[in-house]
């Protein structure tokens, strides 16, 4: 399979790709934005940190309740620096945050604490979610992709291969099946389309077989989660701007501020319910 431009190859899908680390836990992730009027942010898998969340019940003054929230450790993300364009030499860490996340659907958006550096940032395939059926006429079975992750906790290593399944149900969510060879590590990295090098996809799972009393991965049969499933996530995340050219990101912040004062009063109006009972 070749490449039909190497250095679009690395501006698009190997510059983005970075390693995501917690306490302990680590895998890959994709810059899928970064500007210096919103910053940088990182698509991964929500297993990948998911040891940097935990859900506390604590006690709201506003609400006169006890009212369940999530607590945030931070996550650290690993930039590679090259010589000669594409030789690793080194990484340089930076500190990030997670900015909303769905264990169901294992996405997590993380966002850089370095806010003053544009990142080079990856383009993600044109979807505008689960309902999209334009979709289906530009990725069919067969064509090219490419993974990049920081496999085994690696510099990024690319593999190449075919989609070779849709609509392939894991826990009631779908996943695409891959060629590209995937391994450990991978999780959170990114699969593109060999053509245009536009994320389609990111791995999350391989295949197993159970080999006496060890299970043997079956590299060539990954799983990645959908680009429509990961525009969902955006979009009932309320962070369309990521995807959606004609929305802003102070548009999507009033959203969200909108969201969370509404969801506060209707806490607030139960709470003076109960206590009337």
């Amino acid at each position: 399979m070749k490449f039909k431009d190497d250095e679009d190859f690395r501006r698009n899908a190997l510059y983005p790709c970075v390693r995501v680390k917690t306490a302990k836990a680590g895998g890959s992730g994709q810059v899928i934005h970064s500007s210096e009027e919103n910053g940088t942010f990182v698509i991964t898998c929500h297993h990948v940190v998911e040891d940097s969340i935990v859900v506390k019940e604590e006690w709201s003054n506003t609400l006169q309740c006890n009212v369940k929230k999530d607590v945030f450790a931070p996550v650290d993300i690993e930039f590679f620096n090259y010589s000669y364009h594409d030789r690793a030499i080194g990484s340089e860490q930076v500190r990030a945050k997670i900015i909303c996340y769905d264990k169901n659907e294992d996405v997590s958006l993380l966002k850089l604490e370095d806010i003053n550096r544009i990142r080079p940032a990856c383009t993600l395939y044109p979807c505008f979610g689960l309902n999209d059926e334009s979709i289906d006429e530009g990725i069919d079975y067969g064509s090219g992709v490419i993974t990049v992750g920081a496999a085994l906790g690696s510099a990024p290593v690319m593999t190449v291969g075919h989609l070779c399944g849709f609509g392939r149900m894991i826990d009631q969510r779908e996943y695409w099946l891959s060629t590209a060879p995937s391994i450990f590590g991978n999780s959170g990295g990114a699969t593109f389309l060999v053509d245009n090098y536009k994320l389609v996809g990111m791995p999350a799972r391989i295949s197993v077989t159970m080999a006496g009393f060890s299970a043997d991965a079956i590299t060539h049969m990954g799983y990645i989660v959908p680009i429509t499933r990961i525009t969902q996530f955006l979009k009932d995340s309320m962070m369309d701007f990521l995807f959606d050219d004609s929305v802003t990101f102070k548009q999507c912040e009033k959203k969200i501020r909108e969201k969370r004062e509404k969801m506060e009063l209707s806490m607030m109006v139960e709470a003076m319910k109960g206590s009337k009972g």
